[in-house]
């Protein structure tokens, strides 16, 4: 047996075995797979096809049907706050008619345009409560990392290291010099820039009853000597002074929040040219900015006195 297992086969016997693997047929077989993969390839590429093209007539243009009709009910005040359709396209149209909504138009809207959010200066409380539990959901699909610039940061302002808090100090802090850093006003900007997209970001006041001003600012603008606080001077912002809310427009523009945010959430949308900003913790709409940007923008802030913020 021995013997046998080292003798080497016979050319017949090899081709014999061979014959048996299918051998002469791999060649074959390859070819045959190979085809079937190309077949499966085109057959899932014209599935896929079909099916966007299904999806778009079966399932996209009706609902955009259903939601122009519903757009029509919230904008004649009709529909039930009880109908999911609705409150959801509430929250989509959340967005778009509160940022159309003039800032100076708190008790009107821009020409030819409704603002169902807002009426005699606050919004309709049934509709904002409807949007409530998802208002914050839609924001923050777009939250945004804000830290604080400590090159543009004024010597009176205390940054922490992570750059996500600070606070106004008697005692001027040692800096070097920097020409975008502001001189004259406790001011400092935001270290990401912003030239294009959407993005909403918080901001917590930890001292109640002391001055602040949020919002955004050109990249652009100059912080040696006084400083123009209103859209044409480059900046968009909230201010709280001497008990007083007021949009820092020219002249400034009184707010009226139903109860004093301690919580502000801003959203930015850079190519629909809105800053809206919020009571977040309420979610109160307090107003919106309308504008054509350009340029860079950086979040900004102010703080008098004693006061004292953070990012969250």
């Amino acid at each position: 047996m021995a013997q046998r297992r080292n003798q080497p086969s016979s050319p017949s016997t090899s081709d014999a075995i061979l014959q048996d693997r299918g051998g002469p047929q791999i060649p074959r077989v390859r070819k045959q797979a190979m085809a079937l993969g190309v077949m499966v390839a085109v057959t899932t590429f014209i599935n896929i096809v079909l099916y966007r093209l299904v999806e778009r007539e079966v399932f996209y243009r009706p609902r955009v049907q259903s939601c122009a009709g519903l757009q029509d009910q919230a904008k004649d005040g009709q529909g039930s706050s009880q109908n999911p359709q609705l409150s959801l396209l509430k929250t989509s149209l959340c967005l778009r008619t509160v940022s159309q909504c003039n800032l100076h138009g708190r008790q009107g809207s821009l020409p030819g345009q409704s603002c169902p959010w807002v009426r005699n200066g606050t919004e309709d409380s049934s509709s904002w409560r409807d949007l409530q539990p998802h208002l914050r959901e839609t924001l923050c699909l777009h939250k945004a990392l804000v830290t604080l610039d400590p090159d543009t940061a004024h010597r009176s302002l205390t940054l922490s290291e992570d750059g996500r808090r600070m606070g106004w100090t008697h005692s001027e802090q040692p800096r070097p010099d920097n020409p975008k850093r502001f001189t004259d006003v406790p001011c400092v900007l935001g270290r990401e820039g912003f030239t294009s997209g959407r993005y909403y970001w918080e901001v917590q006041l930890l001292q109640e009853e002391v001055g602040w001003a949020v919002g955004v600012a050109r990249e652009s603008v100059s912080g040696e000597g006084a400083i123009d606080e209103s859209p044409e001077g480059g900046f968009w912002a909230v201010e709280w002074y001497d008990g007083q809310y007021v949009a820092l427009t020219s002249p400034p523009t009184p707010l009226s929040p139903r109860q004093p945010p301690l919580k502000l959430g801003l959203y930015l949308d850079y190519e629909g040219g809105r800053l809206s900003l919020y009571n977040a913790d309420t979610w109160e709409h307090l107003c919106t900015f309308n504008d054509s940007f350009t340029g860079g923008l950086r979040p900004y802030f102010w703080l008098d006195e004693g006061a004292e913020l953070r990012l969250v």
